[in-house]
């Protein structure tokens, strides 16, 4: 099935689209500068509120911080690898396994941010050796001048891509939590006889819908509360069922019945759990957990409205704030640097 598949999407894209998708998988795997690193996964349990209200935020200005880094590595990198004069096998070993992680991931296999990690290591070495053996640019008071100007002329058309972009991107549905076993789990079902109640933990953030996971024709009752006060309750073939809307709420916790009107059990998706839902401590004997999804689902009054995904006063304020961190670093020269200046 494997060989088919390849077979025909080879033969489907053709070369000019083979070499695009090349391109695409090897931009996945050169571009993130966090490798991924800074996702939290659904199997954490307890972090920050303040951080997963406003983690889509938070992921994507961390991720273009360190993607400056990253991209200052790089030319470090290369510039060592086209300089380097000593040390030849070693540099040739370590260009070796960037090819050969690079052909595999790209060419060969599926590619993911995180799969590139293990480059990071022999990027930063060749890229902080690159650094230190290129030629240092004495800025005088012009040179900083210019390269300020540059820098002011970047931000500005960087910013305005960036509102652009918001612009563009149109937002329907954000998943705000699941279950804590994550995504990656061995599918089973929960019985659900007579009447079965869970705790869905979320940190706050506003949600409109829940989604459970059925195939079962029984008769179903599902209630949702919040605080005490019922969100929604719902009545009717479970598989009909599975998606409950209720109005938007900021919560940190929902509880769900599911009551079940059938003379058979109604069977839910469902993941063996090794550990508690809520201290996240290895349990003696593991135990089944609902599977469930909660999702903010925007319905514009005006079908036309596009939701954007960061106000363009946020984009501009972190955009000054980042030009000017970086015109500081420029400008900036420490008292015994002038001293040192005046006394030559």
């Amino acid at each position: 099935m494997a060989a088919e598949s390849i077979k025909s999407r080879v033969e489907q894209m053709g070369p000019l689209g083979l070499v695009d998708h090349f391109y695409q998988k090897l931009g996945v795997f050169y571009s993130h500068g966090d490798f991924d690193a800074i996702n939290l996964i659904a199997q954490w349990l307890k972090a920050p509120s303040r951080y997963i209200l406003h983690q889509r935020h938070y992921k994507f200005w961390a991720l273009l911080l360190t993607q400056s880094w990253y991209l200052a590595l790089l030319i470090g990198s290369i510039w060592q690898l086209f300089t380097q004069r000593k040390h030849l096998i070693s540099t040739a070993m370590l260009s070796l396994v960037l090819l050969g992680l690079t052909a595999f991931h790209v060419l060969i296999w599926e590619v993911e941010p995180r799969y590139a990690l293990p480059l990071l290591p022999i990027i930063m070495l060749l890229g902080c050796e690159g650094w230190s053996t290129m030629p240092a640019l004495a800025l005088n008071f012009k040179r900083r001048l210019a390269v300020s100007w540059v820098l002011m002329l970047g931000a500005l058309v960087g910013m305005l891509n960036l509102m652009q972009m918001s612009k563009k991107v149109t937002v329907n549905q954000i998943s705000i939590a699941m279950q804590g076993n994550g995504a990656y789990f061995t599918p089973n079902t929960l019985s659900v006889k007579n009447r079965y109640h869970f705790v869905v933990r979320l940190h706050g953030e506003q949600s409109n819908q829940l989604v459970l996971h059925t195939k079962s024709k029984n008769r179903v009752t599902i209630v949702v509360k919040h605080q005490g006060s019922v969100l929604k309750r719902v009545t009717g073939q479970a598989e009909k069922v599975q998606q409950i809307n209720y109005r938007a709420v900021h919560a940190k916790q929902l509880n769900v019945t599911i009551i079940n009107h059938g003379k058979t059990p109604a069977l839910y998706g469902s993941g063996l759990l090794h550990f508690s839902n809520d201290t996240g401590a290895i349990t003696k004997q593991p135990q089944m957990t609902m599977q469930w999804n909660v999702n903010r689902v925007f319905k514009p009054k005006n079908p036309t409205q596009k939701i954007k995904l960061t106000p363009n006063k946020s984009i501009a304020a972190m955009t000054g704030l980042f030009l000017v961190l970086v015109l500081v670093s420029i400008w900036y020269r420490p008292a015994d640097e002038l001293n040192q200046r005046k006394r030559v």
